[in-house]
């Protein structure tokens, strides 16, 4: 189901406790010399059309916030870490007021990653049933599939994973001619910026990359593009699945302390009423 194409009578209609708020984050930044500045809000929009159509009855699809916390290069249209939280939270927060229990925050830019492990923080402090990822064919069944096209990496930054992405969804969009592979300006054996380096930095983008690429996107095919494509809908649907086993768990908690609680109640005050009548008979 798409958000944005209901009427308020069939939102309102909705079995909120079955369905799942699906909302896709991106980013407009550059992406190399190669890629449009749209990437990030393309793929994750893109995956998370594919995981409506695989399950139209549970999910309802968001519209896609293009904008992130990126950093510097000319083409970026970027917000603050302050004003991407409260856009969020805010959008999270109307959700939540319109019945829906349920919210999955799909994420597309590693810059939006910490923010969006914060704002699941801060919702699920009154409300535990937003859940989000660090970046889609991140888990288990992702790995495995970038092993299988012998992708050596997690994605990075306008890399071969990327590339592959826009190949198969749009080739048009992608200047094959403008590769450029690189691999970080500052790496050392504890400071990958875009991997699991032990040092961390966290410096502004300029410095880690003349082309604005990390990653060797010359690796990239339409082939595997149409392959990952079909890997990350599949993944992103399975975490989902899992996610509601996990609201299942908790709801059964919920319920199982509130009745503790209740007999509690009824405990002490039955305690009182035999109090009271020991009391009326001296």
């Amino acid at each position: 189901m798409i958000y944005s194409e209901l009427t308020v009578e069939e939102i309102k209609n909705l079995n909120k406790d079955h369905v799942v708020v699906l909302f896709p984050l991106g980013a407009i930044e550059q992406h190399g010399f190669h890629l449009p500045v749209g990437t990030d809000a393309f793929i994750a929009e893109n995956i998370a059309k594919r995981v409506e159509k695989k399950a139209k009855d549970k999910i309802v699809l968001l519209p896609t916030l293009p904008y992130g916390v990126s950093g510097g290069y000319a083409g970026s249209l970027k917000v603050n870490d302050k004003t991407f939280k409260q856009i969020v939270l805010e959008i999270g927060q109307s959700v939540l007021d319109n019945g829906f229990r349920k919210i999955f925050l799909l994420n597309g830019h590693g810059g939006n990653q910490s923010y969006l492990e914060d704002i699941t923080a801060t919702l699920n402090v009154e409300y535990p049933y937003t859940a989000t990822i660090p970046l889609y064919l991140s888990g288990k069944r992702g790995i495995q599939a970038l092993k299988k096209v012998n992708y050596k990496y997690w994605i990075r930054h306008a890399d071969e994973i990327e590339t592959s992405l826009m190949l198969a969804m749009n080739e048009k969009l992608v200047s094959m001619d403008k590769i450029v592979d690189e691999t970080g300006l500052l790496k050392t054996k504890d400071y990958k910026p875009l991997d699991e380096g032990t040092l961390k930095l966290f410096l502004p983008w300029e410095y880690e990359s003349k082309s604005g690429v990390y990653g060797e996107p010359s690796k990239a095919s339409k082939e595997i593009g149409e392959f990952l494509w079909e890997e990350a809908a599949e993944e992103i649907l399975d975490i989902i699945n899992q996610f509601e086993k996990i609201t299942q768990k908790i709801e059964k908690f919920i319920s199982q302390r509130e009745n503790e609680n209740h007999k509690t109640l009824e405990n002490e005050e039955v305690s009182k009423a035999d109090g009271s009548q020991l009391t009326n008979q001296k």
